[in-house]
């Protein structure tokens, strides 16, 4: 009788996640298709581009999403205190799931994208209010963005 025999080993798995990832091409044409500028025509008359605030968060919510491996539940979560700037970089801190708080250091894209968008809405000065709020609400109390019209936005 072989004493080992009745012991067993470790099993070996190979886990590989199921969720499909964007190639830098597919997520360049992304980013790229977010309209961040509408045309509107002034009392003169002429055309002139003004920032879309909508498309500015869009944007600024996919990035975070990107470059920030965020799930989107966590980039929702956000508040416009968890972007901020650690010596001379950006970076974000999503709330992920159990309450943890993942710090990660922001692509320069990425800040290009959050400071246009925070810039663009005017919500800088509120630290504790969410980072990514539905548009139209003229209610006074911010709300945050809900995960199914962060889904019709992607």
């Amino acid at each position: 009788m072989n004493p080992p025999h009745a012991f067993r080993g470790p099993k070996y798995r190979v886990k590989k996640g199921k969720t499909p990832l964007l190639t830098r091409d597919e997520a360049r044409t992304l980013l790229d298709s977010v309209a961040i500028a509408r045309k509107v025509k002034d009392e003169d008359g002429e055309e002139k581009e003004i920032p879309c605030v909508t498309g500015l968060r869009d944007r600024a919510l996919i990035g975070t999403m990107l470059f920030a491996f965020a799930r989107v539940g966590a980039a929702l979560q956000m508040n416009v205190g968890d972007y901020f700037t650690q010596g001379r970089r950006g970076r974000v801190r999503p709330h992920e799931k159990g309450g943890t708080e993942h710090e990660a250091q922001c692509h320069h894209n990425l800040e290009t994208y959050l400071d246009e968008y925070i810039a663009a809405a005017g919500i800088a000065k509120d630290k504790d209010g969410p980072l990514f709020r539905p548009t139209g609400r003229l209610t006074g109390v911010q709300h945050r963005l809900t995960q199914p019209d962060a889904f019709r936005t992607i």
